[in-house]
């Protein structure tokens, strides 16, 4: 396939993703403001899954910005806050272009983000999803392969 080609398929997917979502604002995640305890999940090499205690603050910042700032019990495993911003009058999500936003049965925003990486030669999908309601909070960093299916590498399923 031809660069200019590539190039037109990747521009044409990223505006059918921008059209087919809906922007959001921080007000939409007010709900989840607030102190949250839970788990982080993630797979080490070979598959292995470890699961580690966490509590998680939630908090906005101005019109465009969310902090979200980890705590977990495990001393080697330290501290740190993600800032999320909104941008692209809300089609953006952490740095990457929203490709879902809707609200569950119990009313919680979900918002998925897709992007493409590459491992080697090979391409390499990476989904975020984020969850975010009053009694219910899930972040989860998915891979995939590009075909639909998805598989979750890391993911904080927390409650307050």
């Amino acid at each position: 396939m031809k660069m200019k080609t590539v190039f037109i398929v990747a521009l044409s997917a990223f505006l059918a993703a921008s059209a087919a979502a809906q922007p959001v604002s921080v007000k939409e995640l007010k709900p989840a403001e607030g102190n949250w305890k839970g788990t982080y999940s993630f797979e080490m090499e070979g598959g292995k899954k470890t699961v580690k205690p966490v509590s998680v603050r939630i908090s906005s910042m101005g019109r465009n910005r969310i902090l979200v700032s980890y705590l977990f019990s495990d001393p080697a495993q330290p501290a740190y806050t993600d800032t999320l911003l909104i941008t692209h009058n809300g089609y953006v999500f952490a740095e990457r272009t929203i490709t879902q936003k809707s609200v569950t049965e119990d009313g919680a925003l979900l918002l998925v983000t897709e992007s493409q990486a590459h491992t080697g030669n090979q391409p390499l999908w990476v989904r975020h999803s984020y969850l975010f309601g009053k009694n219910r909070v899930q972040l989860a960093r998915h891979t995939g392969d590009g075909n639909g299916a998805w598989h979750v590498v890391n993911e904080y399923l927390l409650s307050r």
